[in-house]
């Protein structure tokens, strides 16, 4: 399943230099404060172009690495905390001329990169919500919290004081993508910027010293929106929310609203600043894709039940044909021509195979049926697979290895089926060596990671992923038997568990089978991980 962890993955295996390039071009042009001062100060005399894309692909790389870590959040702070602390690594610019803003625009600019990439990366619509969710809250969250910093350090005098809201002021007026805005404690307007101006149509005159509840509907302002918005900024320190809001035309636009409270010397409220950002067009963009989702989803189910439906009554009039088949073949056998017995074997073998694919094809229509989890033991599961398969595992001699397997939540029948399907391909695809298979798992944060390790024939490298597509077959019928939909359904199991399926390879030495089971014991609580107790078994060799 793709979230924004694959996507960061991606981006930085597929396509870094690129993003690197996008990054530099869109920052160029975006006329940020901060980066005008460090061209103008030349912070880093010797740099040349080729070093400079080097050094931003460096700093990428590492960002998206801190998203595939899980310490992006935390690593943004320590970056803020740096710039608190006056330690920034550009030597000529003080703390005090880094506007905590210009670090938003930069955040701003780097999103605007990386959601270039999207469409290359993403199928599913659903999962391209998702990921651009998830950017957003963070972006936001961290724009937020340097604009608060900006508060928190504030100097302690008037005098030095009124310098930092003046550098304030000047730094909002300059920014035209947000609506920044300062308010007293009734939120009453005390500055505005031409971002303001450009999304809500009103000039600085027509404005300041009027209430900000100007910009919200009626019905909100019959139900107190404003006034609660204030409240909990003053309660919360900052507070977020979306909604409809009005320009001097009286037209509506969705709009992102982040309130931030400003305190005096003894820690009492003395006003708030306000950012709002037009979304529009990505409320627009969201709701199309979750219709497309939608539909989407109806098309799959539609197209299951179809499948299931086509398969289920095909098998009637094939068990006939294969009946009659099976009647000829024992009639006549032997008592027609060489050419005629012929005839019959590939007609009797057609209708077999036949049988066999839509089974199949009824199996994987059945993957995605609605069954509630529940707790599996592993241990129990492959230990029954292994009673079954007990004649084949006896006949090729084949030794299986398996411990510390935990215990899951899932769809026990297709767990099994997953399992059995893996272990049956190990054995069917095995060398001249006595067959070895090795499953094991490891805990990874939300996910359980399981392998299947086999020392068979192997899989050339350009076959990989060919191998989970349906109906796709690599070797010749006549020595390996089969549909070609095992691989297939394993893929549609994983998932179906919120999952992902891969294989490493090498021709001659073996192959290893990787997925990924959800954990639906994981929870993150305020950046930290809670893991319910989930019993695990070592249990001794199984041959």
């Amino acid at each position: 399943m793709k979230d924004l962890q694959s996507f960061s993955t991606y981006l930085k295996t597929s396509c870094l230099k690129k993003l690197t390039l996008s990054y530099i071009e869109i920052l160029k042009s975006s006329n940020i404060p901060l980066v005008k001062l460090i061209t103008e100060r030349k912070v880093y005399p010797d740099l040349n172009e080729e070093d400079a894309v080097k050094m931003t692909m460096a700093s990428l790389e590492k960002f998206l690495t801190s998203i595939e870590k899980g310490t992006f959040y935390k690593d943004a702070q320590e970056g803020m905390l740096l710039w608190k602390e006056n330690k920034m690594p550009m030597k000529g610019i003080t703390r005090d001329e880094i506007i905590p803003s210009d670090l938003v625009l930069i955040f701003s600019v780097q999103k605007k990169a990386i959601l270039k990439f999207l469409p290359s990366f993403c199928e599913n619509p659903t999962e391209c919500l998702s990921i651009i969710e998830e950017l957003d809250n963070y972006y936001t969250q961290v724009g937020s919290e340097a604009v608060k910093m900006l508060f928190d350090i504030q100097k302690e005098t008037e005098t030095q004081l009124k310098e930092t809201e003046e550098k304030f002021t000047q730094m909002v007026h300059s920014v035209k993508d947000y609506a920044i805005y300062l308010l007293d404690t009734e939120g009453n307007v005390k500055s505005w910027n031409e971002g303001v101006e450009r999304i809500k149509g009103y000039t600085a005159d027509e404005i300041i010293g009027k209430n900000f509840s100007a910009f919200y509907t009626r019905e909100d302002i019959k139900k107190g929106i404003p006034a609660h918005n204030l409240e909990m900024a003053a309660k919360m320190g900052h507070f977020e929310s979306e909604g409809w809001r009005v320009r001097k035309d009286g037209s509506q636009f969705w709009a992102n609203i982040t309130l931030t409270a400003l305190y005096n010397e003894n820690g009492s409220v003395k006003g708030f600043s306000k950012v709002t950002r037009d979304v529009s067009e990505i409320k627009k963009t969201k709701e199309e894709l979750e219709n497309k989702a939608n539909e989407l989803a109806r098309s799959n189910t539609e197209l299951e039940q179809f499948a299931y439906v086509a398969s289920h009554d095909l098998q009637e009039p094939l068990r006939t044909i294969s009946s009659y088949l099976q009647l000829l073949s024992n009639r006549y056998k032997s008592k027609l021509d060489a050419e005629a017995d012929e005839f019959i074997h590939y007609a009797v073998d057609g209708s077999l195979r036949m049988r066999q694919l839509i089974t199949s094809l009824l199996e994987y229509s059945r993957i995605n049926r609605v069954v509630p989890f529940e707790r599996v033991s592993l241990y129990v599961v492959i230990n029954e697979i292994l009673g079954d398969l007990s004649e084949q595992i006896k006949s090729t001699n084949a030794v299986i290895k398996f411990e510390n397997l935990p215990d899951i939540y899932a769809d026990e029948v297709l767990i099994g089926q997953l399992f059995q399907n893996l272990i049956v391909n190990a054995l069917k695809f095995r060398s001249n060596k006595q067959p070895e298979i090795i499953i094991s798992s490891e805990e990874q944060n939300e996910f359980y990671l399981f392998s299947v390790k086999d020392n068979g024939i192997g899989i050339q490298k350009e076959y990989w992923k060919k191998i989970f597509v349906i109906f796709q077959r690599l070797n010749h019928r006549e020595t390996y038997p089969g549909t070609g939909i095992g691989l297939s359904i394993c893929k549609k199991i994983v998932e179906r568990h919120g999952g992902t399926i891969w294989v490493e390879s090498e021709l001659g030495k073996g192959s290893t089978f990787y997925f990924t089971i959800k954990r639906t014991d994981y929870k993150r609580v305020d950046n930290k991980v809670k893991v319910k107790p989930n019993a695990k078994h070592n249990e001794p060799i199984a041959d």
